[in-house]
């Protein structure tokens, strides 16, 4: 589709903001992680230090404890740089078959640290047989993200969210809804240059509903 100027330097000014935001939340957790590992390696060395200079007999259940340790925080900083590495292969602007549950999944995991620093609890409910759309994969993630975002900042700390796919015929709809009384969802949401300029690019119709609680965002041309 035609893109005018605007929108142009929009959706290019997003996705920069969306990689960087993405990319520093997934280089913090391994920083993170590797401060474990140090922290964990040093007690390995102060162990064996132990046994070597004070003649003190080497714990083996205790040194195998750590290694454990060390061996889990490898682990979990192989699944981010994992995940960044399938995050970069999706900036690929070109269109694709998009599972719609599997792109809110990966874009949930990707921003798992974010989410949990809002104090937001996001439930996805996966539809009983996959719903897919044709689109641009990089530009949907930021999307989603852009309104998930919006949803977490607007609500207290706590707050349960849902998000659920419906295939409804041609037209698939994400609806993401607050699962507490209390929360009202403003539309200013979905005023943003943003949102506004994604949803246009991707002919994605994205409406609050009467009560509030809830946003559905509905595909079609």
């Amino acid at each position: 589709m035609q893109v005018n100027e605007k929108d142009t330097q929009i959706l290019v000014q997003s996705g920069l903001r969306f990689i960087e935001a993405m990319t520093a939340s997934a280089m913090h957790e391994v920083k993170n992680k590797l401060a474990i590992i140090n922290e964990n390696s040093g007690l390995i060395q102060d162990l064996s230090w132990m046994a070597q200079k004070k003649d003190q007999p080497l714990d083996i259940g205790r040194m195998e404890s750590i290694s454990g340790k060390i061996q889990d925080q490898v682990r979990f900083a192989d699944d981010i740089i994992k995940k960044v590495n399938q995050f970069s292969g999706g900036l690929d602007t070109s269109e694709t078959e998009v599972n719609l549950a599997d792109a809110l999944t990966f874009t949930l995991a990707l921003a798992d640290q974010l989410i949990e620093k809002m104090e937001c609890r996001i439930h996805l409910v996966s539809p009983a047989s996959p719903v897919t759309v044709r689109i641009r994969l990089f530009y949907l993630e930021n999307l989603f993200w852009r309104i998930l975002e919006s949803v977490c900042t607007a609500a207290d700390p706590g707050s349960r969210i849902s998000v659920t796919i419906d295939p409804a015929g041609s037209s698939p709809v994400v609806t993401i809804s607050s699962e507490d009384e209390i929360i009202r969802l403003d539309s200013a949401i979905l005023d943003s240059d943003e949102v506004k300029a994604l949803s246009r690019f991707l002919s994605v119709h994205p409406e609050m509903n009467n009560d509030s609680k809830s946003i559905r965002l509905v595909w079609g041309n």
